[in-house]
């Protein structure tokens, strides 16, 4: 354990910042990859996550590579043939949301990067996995914006209108409870 604390007060320090993007790249490219398996786009984005609470503590980087680097790769990834990628992808960002949910930059940065309009179209997806992942993310995506009403007024009259056009069961029995507490 000491061992481990010592690696990341390396890897923390103020000076090591470079080291912190080189990271981050290497895990960038797997997920950019596009002959990356499922398995392993669900391992990295995994990776990423502890990763980004390493670089919780420097909210500019942060900031930058989530909306510069990170949600063009996710928007891709939510386009991706494979149900398994979609559904690993929106798992991640309901994972991300939720670590990243008071930090006010990361706020901002998933509401002017696009990424909400694209976790509501994902509700349409024809995998009922996918779908029942999408509600997840989008519950989180609400709770970090509770604060804004603007938003939160657009999503529940977009997912009002989706649930009444698509009929399918238990993500609309999920999503239901989510507009019911928000």
């Amino acid at each position: 354990m000491l061992k481990h604390q010592k690696y990341m007060d390396f890897i923390c320090g103020n000076e090591n910042a470079d080291l912190r993007k080189d990271i981050f790249d290497v895990l960038l490219d797997y997920l950019q990859s596009l002959d990356s398996h499922a398995t392993v786009l669900k391992k990295t984005f995994q990776a990423t996550v502890r990763w980004i609470a390493v670089c919780s503590p420097f909210p500019d980087l942060l900031q930058f590579i989530i909306s510069h680097d990170l949600f063009p790769v996710l928007e891709k990834r939510m386009c991706d043939l494979r149900w398994e990628v979609r559904d690993s992808t929106l798992e991640f960002i309901a994972q991300l949301t939720t670590a990243l949910n008071v930090n006010s930059g990361f706020t901002e940065a998933l509401h002017t990067s696009g990424m909400v309009p694209v976790l509501l179209s994902s509700l349409a997806d024809t995998e009922g996995y996918v779908r029942a992942s999408t509600v997840a993310a989008v519950g989180e995506a609400v709770t970090a914006y509770f604060h804004q009403a603007a938003l939160e007024r657009n999503s529940s009259l977009l997912v009002r209108q989706l649930l009444i056009a698509h009929n399918s069961s238990f993500p609309n029995m999920i999503f239901r409870m989510v507009l019911q507490f928000s």
